[in-house]
This record gives structure tokens, sequence and C-alpha cells, in this order.
């Protein structure tokens, strides 16, 4: 199994939990552990630094200032 099928199952478990029917401090986990596992990467650090700058340095060359003019 793999990290991104293992997020898929997980959050399909969170799914089927029945909210309705939760204390205060078992919403507070579940929304903890929603929120770790939406924080879980698919991507290596290096896949994701790789695409992040060949996104940034092709958006680079098409950056033009604002003239002052636009900024008032």
């Amino acid at each position: 199994m793999n990290i991104e099928q293992a997020k898929k199952n997980l959050i399909n478990t969170l799914d089927s939990i029945d909210r309705d029917k939760l204390s205060l401090p078992d919403l507070k986990l579940y929304a903890e552990i929603l929120k770790t596992t939406s924080e879980i990467q698919t991507k290596s650090y290096t896949e994701f630094f790789s695409e992040a700058m060949s996104v940034a340095s092709s958006n680079f060359g098409s950056y033009k200032a604002p003239a002052i003019s636009e900024m008032k």
C-alpha cells in the first residue's frame, strides 16, 4: 500500500463515522486526525520542490511590474 492509498482509506474511514454521535472530545480528536490527514503529502520533498521551481521559473519571465499609475 502506498501513501496515497492509505490517505484515501483513512479519509473513507473518517467519512463513515457518524459525527452526530461523537462527544466534544471525540469531535476534537476527529478534527485533529482530519487535519493531520490533509497534511499528508503524496509527493516527496524533491518532487514537490522541483515542481514548484519549474512553475516559479516559467512565471518569472512573464512578470511585469505594475506602473505607478496602476498602483494608485
